[in-house]
This record gives structure tokens, C-alpha cells and sequence, in this order.
């Protein structure tokens, strides 16, 4: 009997021991759970910080794709702009190549216009010049030409012998007369022709303004058996000195 209780004893001891060791087991089973727990749950949240990181970089990422979509047609857009203000350059390079060629030539042609223009101011000038004199002339041939008609008509009236000839005389110098106002008006007529084309047309318009009046109303002719100036050779010792002013 002593022999069983000592060896129920020894069996009750390593029960209790291995009931102790499973208690201990079992309390690093429960506290290695709790930590599993926790790491698992800090692995949830983790994860779902990483998963809302992911969703974050996946719609930069759409964003970024759509982004760069933009940028190529916008790339594609100046691309197209590009080429076109590059012909519009070349365009326009050789616009400037034959603008400067154009301005070359205006150039010239304004080199030239102002040679004309010099040219026929000067005509213009020496036109009025000749003009004046002629008109001078024409007065002084005028007054000549009126004494002498009343010279004729007062002889004509004082010798009834000589009425004939006194007449064709006085119709002779009447004629002349005549004339000579009307060369003196026509002249006038071409000076003002003149003076207004130049003040609207420059120099050209007063040569052509000149030209043009000449050809329309041309000078009467001297009457028949006038001698230089349209005076009767027995009248020209009378306008001596305007003949000589009018060469």
C-alpha cells in the first residue's frame, strides 16, 4: 500500500506539473493571440492606409495619364502652329525680299519723278518768264498800234483827198490792234491755265496745262503786209523799243 500511495503521489505531482506547464502554455497561447491580434490589427489598418494610398496614387495616376493626353494634343496643336507660323515666316521673307525690291525701284522712280519734276519746274518757269515778256511786249505793240491808229484817223479826218487810204489805214491798224489784244488775252489765258495747273498738278500739270491751252486757242497772225511783230513797216520805227524788249 505504501508503495501505491508514494506512486499515486509521484503521478499527482507530474499532473499537477503538467497541468501548471499547459496553464502556462496555454497563458503564451492567449498572450501570443492578443499580440497576433494586435499585429493584425495594425496590419488591417495598414493596409487600409496603403489601399487609400494606392486609390490616391491611381487616380494621380489617371490624372497624369489624362494630363499627358492633353499635352500631346496641345503638343500635336503646336506642332501644327508651329509649321504654320513657319510658312507664314517664309512668306513673309519674301514678301520683304520683293518689298525691298519694289522700294528699290520706287526709289528710282521717285529719283527720276523728282528730275522731272525739277525739269519741268524750271520749264515752268522759263515759260513764265517768256510769258511776261511776250505780254509786255503785246501791251507796248498795243499802245503803239492804238497812237497809230489815231494818228491815221485824226490825218484821215484832216485830208478828205486821201479818205481811201486813210481808211484801209485805220481798218489795218484797227485789224492789228485787234489782234494784239486778242494774242495779249490768250496769252493771259494760258499764264492762268498754268498757274492753276501747277497749284493742282505740280510741275507736269503746268507744262501740260501750257501745251494744252497753245494748241486750243492758237495766235492770230499778223495781217497781211505787217512787217516783225505784226506792225506795219511804217509803224515799226514807233515800236522800236518794244520789239527790242519782246526778242
Amino acid at each position: 500500500m505504501p508503495c501505491f500511495y508514494g506512486r499515486a503521489e509521484r503521478e499527482k505531482a507530474e499532473l499537477r506539473e503538467m497541468l501548471e506547464l499547459a496553464n502556462a502554455q496555454k497563458e503564451e497561447a492567449r498572450k501570443a493571440a492578443e499580440a497576433a491580434a494586435r499585429r493584425g490589427d495594425e496590419l488591417a489598418r495598414q493596409l487600409a492606409t496603403k489601399q487609400h494610398e494606392a486609390a490616391g496614387l491611381a487616380a494621380q495616376l489617371r490624372d497624369a495619364g489624362a494630363r499627358e493626353a492633353r499635352l500631346a494634343a496641345s503638343n500635336e496643336a503646336l506642332a501644327a502652329q508651329v509649321a504654320g507660323l513657319q510658312k507664314a515666316l517664309d512668306r513673309a521673307g519674301a514678301q520683304r525680299d520683293e518689298l525691298g525690291e519694289r522700294v528699290a525701284e520706287l526709289g528710282a522712280e521717285r529719283k527720276q519723278a523728282q528730275s522731272e519734276v525739277r525739269r519741268l519746274t524750271k520749264d515752268r518757269e522759263y515759260l513764265r518768264h517768256r510769258v511776261d515778256r511776250m505780254q509786255k511786249a503785246l501791251s507796248m505793240l498795243e499802245s503803239v498800234l492804238d497812237d497809230t491808229l489815231r494818228e491815221n484817223q485824226a490825218g484821215g479826218a484832216a485830208a478828205a483827198a486821201a479818205a481811201g487810204a486813210g481808211a484801209a489805214d485805220a481798218a489795218r491798224g484797227a485789224a492789228a490792234a485787234a489782234a494784239l489784244r486778242q494774242s495779249r488775252e490768250a496769252m493771259a489765258d494760258v499764264w492762268g491755265r498754268a498757274a492753276g495747273d501747277a497749284g493742282g498738278g505740280g510741275g507736269g500739270g503746268a507744262g501740260a496745262g501750257l501745251g494744252g491751252a497753245a494748241e486750243k486757242k492758237p495766235l492770230p497772225r499778223p495781217p497781211a503786209g505787217a512787217g516783225a511783230g505784226g506792225i506795219p513797216p511804217k509803224d515799226q520805227r514807233l515800236a522800236g523799243g518794244g520789239l527790242a524788249y519782246a526778242s
